[in-house]
């Protein structure tokens, strides 16, 4: 058995690989199959993934202390090269068998699933649904960089046994992928953000995406799910899948009052208001995360002068407008920020959107009279040499994720004119920061 998962590794990969070289370790600590993946100790599945091989991988993960490795019968000549005291076994197929062992898992968890998908502010929805259940129960939650076959594989072999609730966001890109992700992870419960021209280089039409994003109601193991009041797409589903009960949730009831910054901030607090209430998990906690940061541009004139921008990633050109926009109230403002500290997300944003929003972020600080930036984030070169080149002056320092606690200390000291714009934020790493934060 083993201790941390609720998955007994050993015994799932004897019942489901076709082949056993050899089999003599007791147990496997978890399962693996990324460099991001701790390898001493587990079980190494050489998938190929994009221009990912763990073909390649191989010799690494050996050295770095596997307990055992799964190769595709197509490379049943590689076993010879793996030490005596590595076990090996073989796979038709590494996808059907991560499929499988994913599938055995979510088997043995008798919690409540809860499915997220549409086709923008998933990620965000999750961490604050996340956020809210952890109040009352003990909750996983796949972060957005991850809810594809793989990620979907990685959360559901390693479901620890304290886990009362699983929270799963899920994305795609071509017809039949959400049924067949559904399919392995059977979810009691879905939830739809919203249905929009995502995708389209695949998905050619809206059609096809609506068609997409409600592929999971037809998995049978659905029975509650929860529509977007505000999508004029979603209005039919209930006459569609009768057999299932669906619960409406108001976006626009709450941007008013709780003073949300963006549309996807209000269809998190919603969704999240109504699934809490559904699963008992009340009250809901409050949402202002950051006690000394301001949700909205209306509040920007308090806290010292102190904004967080909680867009999320500029993957839209609304997105980006409101990005301009703030720039514009700050340069109206008789004394506008002297330091400035941009903490991005690190994902690539939307290629479409990404160099309009490099060049308004230069151009912008360029025209501010700061004297300090901080940047930390995926493109901080490319920001720098494009802000000096706009004439920029300022001290402008490019920091790491690990840098991040460090740089939110010393910009909330630079009172009264210091700015903090937070992007990305839903990223689970970030949020799990400000949090603690908040309780210092």
């Amino acid at each position: 058995m083993n201790p941390t998962y609720i998955l007994d590794f050993k015994s799932a990969v004897l019942k489901l690989a076709q082949i056993k070289i050899r089999s003599q370790r007791p147990r496997y600590e978890r399962v693996a199959f990324f460099p991001r993946h701790e390898m001493r100790g587990s079980l190494f599945v050489a998938i190929t993934h994009y221009d990912w091989s763990g073909y390649d991988y191989l010799k690494t993960a050996l050295e770095a202390g596997v307990a055992g490795v799964v190769l595709e019968t197509s490379h049943e000549h590689l076993a010879a090269l793996i030490p005596n005291n590595v076990d090996v076994y073989l796979v038709e197929s590494h996808r059907a068998f991560l499929a499988s062992m994913a599938h055995e898992s979510r088997q043995e968890f008798d919690g409540d699933v809860i499915a997220i998908t549409g086709s923008t502010g998933k990620s965000q929805l999750g961490t604050w649904l996340q956020y809210a259940l952890d109040f009352h129960f003990k909750t996983q939650f796949n972060d957005g960089n991850r809810n594809s076959f793989f990620g979907l594989c990685e959360l559901l072999l390693h479901i620890r046994r304290s886990t009362q609730k699983l929270v799963v966001e899920l994305g795609a890109r071509q017809l039949g992928e959400l049924s067949a992700l559904g399919e392995i992870l059977q979810p009691q419960n879905v939830v739809l953000t919203n249905i929009q021209h995502s995708h389209l280089k695949y998905l050619k039409n809206l059609q096809n995406v609506f068609a997409l994003k409600t592929e999971l109601l037809q998995v049978s193991s659905v029975e509650t799910v929860f529509l977007n009041a505000l999508d004029p797409l979603q209005s039919p589903l209930p006459d569609q899948f009768p057999d299932k009960t669906f619960i409406f949730y108001h976006p626009e009831k709450v941007s008013s009052e709780l003073g949300l910054s963006g549309p996807h901030e209000a269809q998190a607090y919603a969704a999240v208001d109504a699934i809490t209430d559904f699963l008992g998990a009340t009250p809901m906690p409050e949402f202002s995360f950051w006690p000394k940061l301001p949700f909205s541009l209306s509040q920007m004139h308090t806290r010292n002068g102190q904004l967080a921008l909680l867009d999320g990633r500029v993957t839209t050109p609304e997105s980006l407008e409101n990005f301009r926009k703030i720039f514009s109230t700050l340069l109206a403002q008789q004394k506008p920020p002297t330091s400035f500290a941009l903490i991005s997300g690190f994902v690539d944003f939307d290629p479409v959107h990404e160099l309009a929003f490099i060049k308004t972020a230069a151009q912008r600080w360029a025209e501010l009279p700061l004297k300090k930036i901080y940047y930390v984030g995926p493109h901080g070169e490319s920001l720098k040499k494009l802000y000096l080149e706009n004439g920029g002056h300022a001290e402008v320092t490019l920091g790491k994720k690990e840098d991040v606690q460090k740089i939110l200390e010393e910009i909330q000291s630079l009172s009264p004119e210091a700015l903090l714009a937070i992007q990305g934020h839903q990223e689970e790493w970030f949020f799990k920061l400000m949090t603690e934060l908040t309780k210092s």
